[in-house]
């Protein structure tokens, strides 16, 4: 929930001028058929009412299967997000999701491959309608594009969620 609220272009209130994040994970792990490498990292900016988020993931893995033949997998994806908070309730901004997914077996025939591209644009809203009671809506709007082995999709996508908070006069609290 930390995570997700931080990601939120309305939870940072007004009295925010600026803040940057930086964040780097890397990791490799040997065993005795295979290795796995992977990279990513996750950044943040906030100058006033400007929330710029970017966050990507790399994954290499190494496997040796019968007959002594190597196995290759590459797992990538990149997320960008740029927000605008017009009010402490309501913001706008874009989405740019990129990932992709390479599987590779020298003289096989079932390589695999897939490359994804999505660009958004958000809406975020909060309501407070009553005390005791609040809400939170986001839209993602935009454009798909999406080819692999079996499927290309290309055209409009979208993604409507929303929740809502109840907080009864005994102070418990429901979803």
């Amino acid at each position: 929930m930390i995570l997700q609220e931080s990601r939120n272009p309305l939870s940072a209130g007004n009295a925010v001028a600026s803040r940057t994040a930086f964040k780097y994970t890397s990791g490799y792990i040997i065993s005795k058929n295979s290795t796995s490498w992977g990279n990513g990292s996750e950044s943040s900016m906030t100058r006033g009412a400007m929330l710029l988020q970017n966050g990507h993931d790399i994954t290499m893995d190494r496997s040796t299967l019968a007959a002594g033949r190597v196995s290759l997998t590459q797992t990538r994806q990149s997320t960008s997000d740029a927000n605008w908070r017009l009010s402490p309730n309501l913001s706008f901004g874009g989405q740019a999701a990129l990932s992709g997914f390479d599987r590779l077996d020298p003289g096989a025939t079932n390589n695999e491959g897939e490359r994804k591209s999505e660009f958004k644009f958000s809406t975020v809203t909060r309501q407070r309608p009553s005390r005791g009671f609040n809400s939170n809506f986001n839209l993602l709007a935009g454009y798909l594009n999406l080819k692999n082995f079996s499927q290309i999709k290309r055209g409009l996508s979208g993604d409507f969620n929303g929740r809502a908070h109840v907080t009864s006069a005994t102070g418990c609290r429901t979803t």
